[in-house]
């Protein structure tokens, strides 16, 4: 009963701290953002499916949200960023269509897939962190070089966390 109940809110917090790291995430990490976070919900695939008990199920459950909930905003993100301004409005409600789709369709298109590895919970937990690593896989080829421009604000961000960091310890110091 109460244990259901922290399944269910690790991943909303899940989400909550997602919101508050993609920013620097992505400040940090740029496209490569977007495949980190696929091994993120690989590994949280992974946790969830080994589970021996609640609690590592919910710490998976967490991992596996804080992936799959970065990740959304990033794909925005990247959308945006690269699309003209005539088409922007077009691309991402596009994505966002196919976003909607992959949430509608999900379950069905798992169970149909695990149905020749015996219809499990675990063959489709399978299915899922094969799915994640070759999206992985795929965006770390894609999205490995970094343009000039992303790497020139990569280290503003840099330099900026050092600043923010510098001054932090130094107010520390005055306590």
């Amino acid at each position: 009963p109460i244990q259901a109940g922290w399944a269910t809110t690790a991943t909303t917090i899940a989400g909550i701290v997602a919101g508050l790291l993609v920013g620097p995430a992505f400040s940090f990490f740029k496209n490569r953002a977007i495949p980190i976070m696929f091994c993120v919900i690989a590994i949280g695939f992974a946790i969830v499916l080994a589970a021996p008990g609640i609690w590592v199920l919910v710490i998976g459950g967490f991992i596996l949200s804080l992936g799959k909930e970065m990740c959304v905003p990033l794909t925005g993100n990247y959308t945006a960023g690269n699309s003209n301004n005539a088409g922007r409005a077009f691309n991402l409600a596009f994505a966002q269509a196919g976003n909607s789709l992959g949430m509608a369709f999900s379950p069905m298109i798992f169970g149909a897939a695990a149905v020749p590895f015996g219809d499990t919970i675990e063959a489709k937990f399978i299915i899922g962190i094969v799915i994640a690593v070759i999206l992985a896989v795929i965006g770390f080829k894609y999205f490995w070089k970094l343009t000039p421009k992303q790497i020139e604000e990569r280290e503003k961000g840099l330099a900026a966390i050092d600043d923010d960091l510098a001054e932090a310890e130094g107010a520390a110091a005055g306590i």
